[in-house]
């Protein structure tokens, strides 16, 4: 890789990054609404209304740590992985994951999200959201972490 192919992935990374931060405001603001709320059998509108919030935010900010910030990483490291797995197991080795299960988990919830047209199956979804969003949390600070230590950054 050029020097200068490595510097527009870096500059795509600070990006991603922006964009992480931007939509994580959001998110915590979301999730902490949410958590207040609680899980039960029925909701009113507004409820409803704070959950789905919360759940478009969690697949939104999931995509863009599993689809783009991960697929940066993984190339400016100079690695080929194609395989969503393997590139779990692969951020697993360098402490951006802590828990393969649960990065498993958090993209399956994502999908379910996008492809759920059920509405007795919200509940379980605003459940698993509220479950897991720490996890993504805490995936994000350690990419945060990570990418500070290699200097790609700027923040």
């Amino acid at each position: 890789m050029s020097v200068n192919q490595e510097d527009k992935l870096i500059k795509m990374l600070n990006m991603e990054m922006q964009l992480v931060d931007v939509s994580m405001d959001g998110f915590k603001t979301s999730l902490l609404k949410c958590r207040k709320i609680g899980i039960r059998e029925k909701y009113t509108f507004e409820e409803t209304e704070s959950f789905d919030a919360l759940t478009s935010k969690f697949a939104r900010l999931s995509d863009i740590v599993f689809q783009k910030i991960f697929k940066t990483i993984i190339l400016l490291l100079r690695e080929d992985i194609p395989a969503f797995i393997d590139r779990i197991n692969f951020l697993c080795k360098l402490n951006i994951i802590k828990d393969a299960d649960k990065a498993k988990e958090i993209r399956d919830l994502r999908n379910s999200i996008v492809h759920e047209y059920f509405p007795e199956s919200y509940t379980k979804l605003y459940a698993k959201v509220l479950e897991l969003s720490q996890d993504l949390i805490e995936i994000i600070q350690n990419i945060k972490e990570f990418s500070k230590n290699k200097a790609w950054l700027k923040n």
